[in-house]
């Protein structure tokens, strides 16, 4: 296969994983001890693969859809990290500087209610890149351009 035919096999697959989740597992059986890891795997393994095809579609400029994952992965988690990142170079990239900065203003607020955290050293270089209204790259780009800038 071509590297064109993975990047679709894997966004279709992915496109697949995110429809299929239906929310908690087992849901008559909340309160189970039994039922509590399985749901709590199920759910890390929708929040990397929702997040991962998130970004998969900034970069392919899907901006709308990876906007919608996004929102969708920080209904299950408000502190997931990575969809914040994806959500704002979506933002950005479509051409929408504020609703990224305003995503950046959600990501810190959620992670100090819920977690007494400040984001991650990657999430500032975005936020960073986006305030200076520096182009966004893909995932990643904004901290070794950062870093290149330094030496």
């Amino acid at each position: 296969m071509l590297a064109s035919d993975d990047v679709e096999f894997s966004r279709r697959n992915s496109r697949i994983a995110v429809q299929l989740y239906r929310g908690e597992y087992l849901t008559e059986a909340l309160y189970d001890s039994w039922t509590l890891e399985e749901r709590e795997r199920l759910l890390a393994r929708f929040l990397a693969t929702a997040s991962a095809f998130a970004q998969q579609l900034v970069d392919a400029g899907d901006y709308e859809q990876a906007i919608q994952i996004c929102e969708q992965v920080l209904r299950r988690d408000r502190c997931y990290e990575e969809a914040y990142q994806s959500l704002m170079r979506a933002h950005a990239r479509s051409g929408s500087r504020s609703q990224a900065l305003r995503s950046y203003g959600r990501c810190v607020q959620a992670l100090d209610d819920e977690l007494g955290i400040e984001p991650l050293p990657e999430t500032l270089l975005l936020y960073d890149a986006i305030k200076r209204n520096q182009a966004v790259g893909q995932s990643g780009q904004e901290a070794r351009h950062y870093t290149m800038g330094k030496s």
